[in-house]
């Protein structure tokens, strides 16, 4: 009997040991990431407010102003990938694959990135009046464009990949070939010997059927009158 109590025993030690560490290693991890900002850095911030305090020689408008659209283009742009792994991150979280961890900090990291928003609409506004409605209309722009520039420009190397795959399929021989295209000419042409074929036997058919028919009265009578 003692010798069945002590594995079990052991086992059991071991499964509650390994539970309590997970616990407590992922309250301690979870912790962790809950103080960690989600964007550790921000160049495009960095770079304006160090070109707005330049001071010896002062940085001109045009490039403070540069500085400050490409600030709002990257904040676009996280926005843009904060919302689309929160959509995600919710998913996941109803169907019980994931802790409420991520999404907490997705949401601790869309708020900070409002605030961030809010401080470029006042600078823009700093420059002129009014420009803090239509700054991140004119970032939105600048990433559409930088988007399809970038994929003009790799139109040659798609080019060039397609016609390597398909040079070497053709020289394996993997290239199918085209459908005939006369296809329907050719069965339209056996089909057609068949009814003319048939034509003259449908002809004999009709002059036998002439010779058998029965004479009616009327033609009696006219060769009757004919032999008068």
């Amino acid at each position: 009997m003692a010798s069945i109590l002590v594995p079990i025993l052991y086992v059991f030690s071991l499964v509650g040991a390994l539970y309590i560490f997970s616990r407590f290693y992922r309250r301690s991890q979870a912790a962790r990431l809950q103080k960690d900002p989600w964007w550790p850095t921000h160049p495009e911030r960095d770079l304006y407010i160090t070109l707005l305090q330049q001071t010896d020689p002062a940085a001109p408008e045009y490039l403070l102003k540069a500085a400050l659209i490409h600030r709002a283009i990257t904040d676009i742009k996280r926005l843009q990938a904060i919302r689309e792994g929160k959509q995600a991150a919710t998913a996941l979280v109803q169907k019980g694959s994931l802790g409420d961890d991520l999404l907490t900090r997705l949401t601790k990291a869309e708020k900070e990135l409002q605030a961030e928003l809010l401080e470029v609409v006042a600078e823009a506004n700093s420059f002129k009046q009014g420009w803090g409605q239509y700054i991140f209309a004119n970032a939105s722009e600048m990433i559409v464009n930088e988007k399809t520039r970038e994929s003009f420009e790799s139109l040659p190397k798609i080019k060039l990949d397609l016609t390597a795959k398909y040079d070497r399929r053709k020289k394996f021989g993997v290239v199918e070939s085209d459908p005939p295209e006369n296809l329907s000419v050719a069965e339209n042409s056996t089909s057609t010997p068949g009814l003319h074929a048939s034509s003259p036997a449908t002809a004999t058919t009709t002059d036998s059927e002439d010779v058998n028919t029965p004479q009616t009265p009327n033609s009696k009578n006219k060769r009757s009158k004919k032999r008068k």
